[in-house]
């Protein structure tokens, strides 16, 4: 997630110092918002089908492997909308695509994994749980 800040942040100043108005006509102006609208719902249902499989998978090794191997499908999904918005934002020299860029990482922060959040998410038993937590 650094480089994608790192990434954006460069891309920020390359927009920002040629800033123009958002051009309806341009289809590129509408990539950013139909990718967010799309792979966002598709992210989170492929995640959801994932974890509903794990659930049956008998200890807790393959568990967190499942998990994880769901997770960063999900994170994969969102971060093309982010750097696809990125570079469209480079390219058209609008602002308002480079808001969904930023949509984009506030949305991958609510995903970040906490012991927690990975126990409830995959229904860990209590013994489950405080073998996670150390």
């Amino acid at each position: 997630m650094g480089s994608t800040l790192i990434f954006g942040g460069f891309i920020f100043l390359l927009v920002y110092r040629n800033y123009g108005s958002l051009d309806l006509t341009d289809p590129l102006s509408y990539i950013p918002l139909t990718l967010a609208a799309v792979l966002f719902p598709i992210a989170n249902f492929l995640f959801t089908k994932e974890l509903r499989s794990i659930n049956k998978v008998g200890d807790l090794k393959n568990k967190l492997q499942a998990y994880q191997s769901a997770h960063i499908k999900r994170i994969a999904l969102i971060e093309v909308v982010g750097f696809v918005s990125a570079i469209i934002s480079l390219l058209t020299s609008t602002l308002e695509n480079y808001l969904i860029f930023l949509l984009a990482i506030v949305y991958l922060t609510f995903f970040f994994p906490t012991s927690e959040r990975v126990a409830t998410q995959l229904e860990l038993s209590q013994s489950e749980r405080l073998r996670l937590d150390d």
